[in-house]
């Protein structure tokens, strides 16, 4: 059992607030470590921080696919980087026509649903605006580093500002007024420099690990001449009924000729081609009965943790070893299979990435090597835009709750490709995720630093 003991003239003046999860000790335990910091509120060493309004010019706004300006959301908020995997666009008119644009070294924090991260926004995030749902920090850099600021609300004392600042029930809210009001501990320029230096470096090996996975998707789609293939969606074309009493389909999406475009390319390569069934066991994932909030447990992987470029070891959920059925195993291909947004996304399970037992929900499908294609090689050519679309073919169900059954995964046919050019494919993502590994590794020792200033100055 827990209590904490607070005046009410401490509530009156300071808080106004009278629930008792803002009192818990280890928030009130933070807070008396960053007192006996040197500190500044945080809206003292920015020039602006505000938000992006309710978007009462919301009726001007139309989501693009592709163009030249990013509209960042809650999502993409991944913690010191913006995520560039999934971005959405606005035109050039209807970003000249909105009120507030990004800027260099701007800081973004999340303030609806999930809270807290904070990313700052790199010469790759312009020109961008954002949603409502994101806080705006502008940062005067005659006062302080904004690196360090990043690092500071990214690190364990700046997460529980956040999570003890929130309001709301269903709906977790962070109010602009509580983060003007945040205490941001001050050190020295030197500490400052060297954050800025880290977080620099980590944003460079970020980068390579994305540019080795591009190169392994670039070679796979050369190696099938499908390098410059771009789907085009038919709005009429003529099939057989024999064809759709075979496919047990009738939706005309199934039948479009993009598919039989990628198809014909895969079993028309020089080395052959397979169906995944032959070279892959499918073993569908189980969410577990209870979940627990021990971290020594079993770690659960779900959707939200998939993506191409590496699996996100963070927001984890964990399980006793009673409730798990299935262990991951070094190179497992691992498949989002339900879920508008999420649906396809594939990743690759390496050991050295997490020195924890692992195993997934209901959600993931894995891919286990049983044949000559190596797992490397199946992510990558599920995850390139070919792959995603055969993938596309087969999805069932209505908006919001779509998925792909797993027979219908195993029968995708995929190509041999030659062996040589397959072990350049699979050094490329190995070196990918070890520099992406370095990078991440290479953000906890910034936040550590930060964290061990902020408790040296307690002694």
């Amino acid at each position: 059992m827990q209590y904490s003991v607070v005046k009410y003239s401490e509530i009156e003046q300071v808080s106004f607030r009278f629930d008792p999860e803002y009192y818990k000790p280890i928030f009130l335990n933070a807070e008396n470590t960053i007192l006996n910091c040197e500190f500044e509120c945080l809206e003292n060493l920015s020039q602006k921080i505000t938000d992006f309004g309710a978007y009462s010019q919301n009726s001007i706004i139309e989501y693009l696919d592709s163009g030249d300006v990013k509209f960042i959301r809650n999502q993409d908020i991944l913690g010191f980087f913006i995520n560039s995997d999934e971005n959405i666009y606005i035109s050039n008119e209807v970003y000249k026509q909105l009120s507030l644009h990004l800027e260099l070294s701007d800081i973004l924090v999340q303030r609806a649903g999930t809270l807290g991260k904070a990313s700052i926004v790199l010469q790759k995030d312009l020109p961008s605006t954002a949603n409502q749902n994101l806080a705006q920090i502008k940062i005067d850099h005659n006062k302080i580093n904004p690196f360090f600021i990043l690092t500071y609300l990214n690190c364990h004392y700046g997460m529980l500002n956040f999570e003890r600042l929130q309001t709301g029930n269903v709906q977790p809210w962070l109010n602009l007024s509580q983060i003007k009001k945040l205490r941001i501990p001050v050190f020295s320029k030197e500490l400052q420099l060297t954050t800025e230096k880290i977080i620099k470096k980590s944003f460079e090996l970020s980068e390579q690990s994305k540019s080795l996975y591009s190169e392994a998707e670039n070679l796979l789609l050369e190696e099938l001449g499908l390098k410059d293939w771009k789907p085009k969606h038919q709005l009429s074309y003529v099939k057989n009924y024999s064809d759709a009493q075979q496919a047990e389909r009738l939706d005309a999406e199934y039948f479009q000729p993009k598919y039989e475009e990628i198809i014909n390319a895969i079993m028309s390569y020089q080395n052959g081609f397979d169906i995944v069934n032959n070279q892959f066991d499918l073993i569908n994932g189980k969410t577990p009965d209870s979940y627990s909030d021990f971290e020594d447990e079993i770690q659960v992987l779900k959707t939200k943790q998939i993506h191409k470029q590496c699996i996100l070891y963070n927001d984890l959920s964990y399980s006793k070893k009673k409730n798990i059925s299935i262990l991951l195993q070094e190179k497992d291909v691992l498949l989002a299979s339900m879920g508008v947004g999420s649906l396809g996304r594939t990743g690759i399970f390496y050991n050295f990435e997490t020195s924890k037992k692992t195993s997934i929900d209901s959600t993931i499908k894995i891919f286990r090597k049983s044949g000559s294609i190596e797992p490397e090689v199946l992510q990558v050519f599920f995850n390139s835009i070919i792959g995603q679309e055969y993938i596309y073919k087969y999805v069932v169900g209505s908006t919001g709750i779509i998925s792909v059954k797993s027979d219908m995964l195993q029968n995708i046919k995929i190509p041999i490709i030659l062996p040589d050019v397959q072990k350049k494919i699979s050094d490329s993502i190995l070196e990918s995720h070890k520099s992406y590994k370095k990078s991440k590794s290479l953000l906890s020792i910034a936040k550590k630093a930060v964290e061990m200033a902020i408790e040296k100055s307690e002694e």
